[in-house]
């Protein structure tokens, strides 16, 4: 959040914490992210370009390479590492869409380390428990994939186009009517109820 609203046209300072914009206006908020990269409007990102590979690959049974796609990054070592990305969901030979060996790769890293930095290094919280099958581990990996683009997206007009798209990859509305009706406490059942509805989804 900080990373994206940190800036205010009455302060012109970085925020630091919630209280940094106590008493301005919403009108007063500036969307940090556009302010430094001095443009309107953000077309495609990187980091949205892998998020969309990761949901691909992770749709193609390949969870463990869509995992990488967060927490590691996609470069010639990351690839060869079995534990990282192991041989069967590499295949042999390799597909083209799989090879990361140019050294342009080289520095590439995992998606969520570009907030919190030695991710990689984790082996406790941000991994892939032990699940039954391969269907319970792409659906876990893809409300991963979910939450980082709620978190590297924020404001860049994808969130609902998001939702939609898994939502009816799975058949279940209630994916996208239960996030949108949380965020409004005052009316979260009527919200729910509209929503629950894929017809409602679209501009007439």
């Amino acid at each position: 959040m900080y990373g994206s609203i940190s800036y205010s046209a009455a302060t012109n300072s970085k925020a630091t914490t919630d209280y940094a914009f106590a008493g301005v206006t919403v009108n007063s908020y500036l969307i940090y992210k556009y302010k430094l990269y001095q443009q309107n409007v953000i077309i495609y990102r990187s980091s949205l370009l892998y998020l969309r590979y990761a949901e691909a690959v992770n749709r193609l049974n390949k969870p463990q390479l869509a995992f990488a796609v967060i927490k590691y990054g996609l470069n010639s070592t990351n690839m060869f590492n079995e534990k990282i990305v192991p041989t069967k969901e590499k295949g042999s030979p390799i597909a083209q869409f799989m090879n990361f060996a140019d050294a342009r790769f080289n520095n590439n890293v995992g998606v969520r380390m570009r907030g919190l930095g030695n991710m990689d290094k984790d082996t406790t919280f941000y991994r892939i428990p032990k699940l039954s099958n391969m269907n319970d581990s792409v659906l876990y990996i893809e409300d991963l994939i979910q939450q980082e683009l709620a978190l590297e997206t924020a404001f860049e007009g994808n969130r609902f186009p998001d939702l939609m798209r898994l939502a009816l990859r799975r058949g279940n509305p209630a994916y996208l009517a239960d996030k949108i009706a949380n965020k409004h406490a005052e009316n979260k059942q009527a919200i729910r109820a509209k929503l629950i509805d894929p017809e409602n989804w679209h501009i007439k």
